[in-house]
């Protein structure tokens, strides 16, 4: 796999949601993009909190071209 975090000390970043997303988002970190270790002891870092079911479903990170 070849990408920005190959590249000094940087790593792969990667939003994601537990169960059906009530906890809100969570993040984790990879040297390789194979191995996962999850942030702030696997807790959210952002809880929802509007909407009818107070749901956060399928988070993303993206890259623009600036960086």
């Amino acid at each position: 796999m070849q990408g920005f975090a190959q590249e000094g000390d940087s790593v792969y970043l990667f939003s994601y949601f537990i169960n059906n997303g009530e906890d809100g988002l969570h993040l984790a970190y990879s040297e390789d993009g194979l191995s996962w270790k999850a942030l702030n002891e696997n807790a959210s870092y952002l809880k929802p909190e509007v909407g009818k079911d107070k749901l956060m479903r399928d988070p993303c990170i993206i890259q623009t071209p600036d960086g």
